[in-house]
């Protein structure tokens, strides 16, 4: 995957737009918040074939017909890297209030999410179990 030149500048913009847009299954949940990122920042559209679903029930069946968040994130054709070797603008999987969630790495923090009403932002810690390249 080839990120566009001007990535940096469409990272604040995309984050800006989405900071507190509220959640939704199908939306703007946590998975499409990494893989609308990676279409904005790449054109690569890894979540094309799940886009389909509205409820909480429909995400988890695809999750698990996957294998799990890391191995959906596999399929999807993005490739891990070590987490201390993140970057800004890569992908990453992280276990936070005891749920896996994806985000998108801001430097030594993460943007997560989103939360109810907004986006998460914390802290790149022991709570990131994986990472992938974008």
């Amino acid at each position: 995957m080839t990120r566009v030149p001007n990535w940096p500048e469409l990272l604040a913009e995309y984050v800006e737009s989405r900071r507190t847009r509220p959640f939704e299954w199908g939306s703007n949940d946590c998975a499409l918040f990494l893989a609308d990122w990676i279409v904005t920042a790449t054109g690569v559209d890894h979540a094309k074939r799940w886009r389909r679903y509205k409820t909480a029930s429909g995400a988890a069946a695809i999750v698990k017909r996957n294998g799990g968040m890391r191995r959906l994130a596999l399929n999807a054709g993005l490739a891990e890297k070590a987490v201390g070797m993140a970057q800004r603008g890569d992908g990453v999987l992280a276990v936070l209030e005891g749920r896996e969630t994806f985000g998108v790495v801001a430097g030594n923090a993460m943007w997560c999410g989103p939360g109810e009403d907004s986006l998460l932002f914390r802290p790149i810690s022991d709570d990131v179990i994986a990472a992938f390249e974008v």
